[in-house]
């Protein structure tokens, strides 16, 4: 027998049957060597004593010696622990006529491991006793512990396949039968496990599929087929008879064999019918929140104390006239503040978060492209566990429309006022005017029958006529009072407005000094009036007078006459009806006036001149001969920068604009 390099194989007894077996020595001292390059066979000759004949080095190594040590030991000696295997190896040849193929044993290391060997041994019988045996090892541990680790990763593969939250399948495109099929799957499909693996895959789902939803699954499929893809997900419409509609999302993707052909596709499918109700649902509300805040004008935010971030509806883009995308920061919003309303806004916000309770805050926001809108905002400060301020909720609604409606109404409520003191003051004035009215009529005739006689020196004439003189001024004054308090009955008539301006302005010319530019802006369209003509020139003339005199260093005064359309809201703020009116403007340049000064300045016998400077009845008369008329006044002034009065006088009959 040969000696190879590292494996050295000798035969002590000399046994000629021995060399009957030289094959076997052969291999074992050349044996197939592992991936790593070290042999994979382990060879030991025990001789008629049982004792060792000859052996490998690999055997040497395993037993912790070199052949030289271990060559004539007893089986004992060199395999210590050993005898239960011995015993098998002994009754396997028994039974398999002194020949062992593939017997898988335990074989002890020297370093303490525990080798797992698949045996191979050829026995030599004498008188019913093995006298010599050659056993060959084959070590195949690592791949006994490559087996143990498949087959507990597949235990643990197949444990999460049938544990698996969602439905699980394993189609043999093959067969196009379910391979394998969990619980899952098996309850969404209505079937049982027996069920599902003895039908075919193409005839379920054309048993239950939606028909639109079919055909697209089967293109997927055979695109993945083709090699398009590795796998596709789709969701699909199934159709069942006790449960209806099901939505379900299915994910596949492909399996190979070991030479690279398609074997099974494997099959997830998530029941999405719970998911989809909710999510319909959760649009449903945020629809029905996004109409309710565009009926209610409402928009939604949310403001981050922490990092300043605010997220707010498509409501509030539309309220501010945002884009969508337009990304806000607490500084973008107080960008958006009023100029005027910014400083004391922010400040009601600090103090509304200093508070536990919703908060209310009211400002105007200058919208991009120059409007200007009013804001209500409703908020409420959420804290964290510390009690710390967090975040800012809020909802903002546009009150600009109310603001408006609020304001008309304060005009109308003030005006209502205004009207009914005046003509309370007036009810009292026409009273008095009316006495005063019998007590001059008195005086005037005993002091025209004094004047009759003749018996009077001329110092008594001259203070007769100081006293007709008085009286006539007096009834002049209770004429204007009668005016304002509307006791006169008036003569009517159609009068061309812009025709009456002209006529009075060589008048006005002559009243006014060279500092004052006088100017007239007359209607195109000629608006028509019905008044008595003496009345119209006491107003304009108390008008132009009035702004004359507001002006002591000259200036501007315009006349400006127009048509205009009132319509019902504007027309109850003012507290007339609607319709189309004349207009006669007077506005001056002049020193204006304030709050209290306008509030005052129809009474009778107010004035801001000096005693000796009129009587206080202009503009009274002036009120009350446009309330005769059926019209009103309004007066615009602030100090320093002039007044404008504004008559309003509805146009006849058939004098109004289609």
């Amino acid at each position: 027998m040969n000696q190879r390099s590292n494996d050295v194989g000798l035969l002590l007894d000399g046994d000629p049957s021995a060399q009957s077996h030289e094959g076997i020595f052969c291999y074992a001292y050349d044996p197939p060597l592992n991936p790593d390059g070290t042999p994979a066979e382990i060879l030991a000759h025990m001789g008629a004593h049982a004792r060792l004949v000859d052996c490998n080095e690999i055997y040497a190594r395993a037993r912790g010696g070199t052949r030289a040590d271990l060559l004539g030991r007893t089986a004992q000696q060199v395999l210590p622990g050993f005898q239960r295997s011995i015993r098998r190896l002994v009754d396997a040849l028994i039974e398999n006529d002194f020949q062992v193929l593939g017997l898988e044993m335990d074989l002890p290391h020297a370093d303490g491991r525990t080798l797992r060997v698949r045996m191979s041994c050829l026995g030599v019988w004498q008188d019913g006793l093995i006298v010599r045996a050659w056993g060959l090892w084959h070590d195949v541990t690592a791949e006994r512990a490559a087996q143990a680790r498949a087959t507990e990763a597949s235990s643990l593969l197949r444990t999460a396949f049938e544990h698996a939250p969602n439905g699980m399948a394993v189609v043999d495109l093959r067969t196009g039968r379910f391979a394998m099929v969990n619980d899952r799957i098996c309850a969404f499909l209505g079937v049982t496990r027996e069920q599902a693996l003895n039908v075919q895959v193409g005839e379920l789902g054309q048993e239950l599929l939606n028909p639109d939803d079919l055909l697209e699954a089967r293109r997927l499929k055979e695109q993945i087929l083709a090699g398009g893809s590795p796998g596709f997900e789709c969701v699909l419409r199934f159709n069942f008879p006790d449960r209806g509609e099901v939505w379900g999302r299915l994910s596949a993707s492909l399996s190979r064999d070991a030479d690279g052909a398609l074997r099974h596709l494997v099959c997830q499918i998530v029941d999405l019918t719970e998911q989809r109700a909710t999510e319909s649902e959760r649009r449903r509300r945020e629809l029905d929140i996004r109409l309710s805040q565009e009926v209610l004008g409402f928009g939604s935010w949310e403001i981050s104390l922490m990092d300043g971030e605010v997220r707010v509806s498509e409501a509030l883009h539309r309220l501010f006239n945002l884009k969508p995308a337009h990304h806000l920061r607490r500084s973008h919003w107080r960008e958006l503040l009023h100029p005027e309303d910014r400083e004391a806004t922010v400040a009601a916000f600090i103090a509304g978060a200093s508070d536990i309770d919703p908060f209310t805050v009211t400002f105007r926001v200058v919208l991009p492209g120059g409007a200007v809108r009013w804001i209500e905002s409703k908020a409420q400060v959420l804290r964290d566990d510390q009690g710390r301020p967090e975040r800012v909720l809020g909802v903002s609604q546009d009150i600009t429309a109310r603001r408006a409606r609020e304001e008309e109404h304060r005009l109308f409520t003030e005006r209502l006022r205004e009207r009914q003191r005046l003509e309370t003051i007036g009810v009292l004035a026409g009273g008095i005017a009316h006495d005063f009215n019998t007590i001059l009529a008195a005086i005037r005739a005993s002091a025209e029958l004094v004047e009759m006689q003749t018996t009077l020196s001329e110092s008594s004439h001259r203070h007769l006529s100081r006293v007709l003189s008085a009286v006539h001024r007096g009834t002049e004054l209770i004429d204007q009072l009668l005016t304002f308090a509307r006791h006169h009955e008036v003569q009517a008539q159609r009068l061309d407005l812009n025709a009456h301006v002209c006529e009075l302005m060589s008048l006005f010319t002559r009243l006014i000094p060279a500092e004052v530019r006088l100017e007239a802006l007359l209607a195109s369209e000629t608006p028509h009036i019905s008044m008595d003509s003496g009345h119209l020139s006491q107003v304009l003339m108390n008008l132009v007078v009035n702004a004359r005199d507001a002006m002591p260093e000259g200036g501007r005064l315009v006349l400006r006459t127009a048509i205009d359309e009132v319509d019902a809201p504007r027309g109850k703020a003012l507290g007339v009806p609607a319709g189309a009116y004349a207009l006669l403007e007077v506005s001056d340049e002049g020193e204006g006036m304030d709050a209290e000064t306008r509030r005052q300045i129809f009474d009778p016998f107010f004035t801001t001149r000096g005693p000796d400077r009129g009587t206080g009845l202009g503009l009274s008369t002036v009120y009350g001969i446009i309330q005769q008329a059926n019209g009103t006044i309004l007066v615009d002034s602030t100090p320093g920068e002039g007044t404008t009065f504004t008559v309003l006088l509805p146009l006849p009959p058939g004098d109004a604009p289609p």
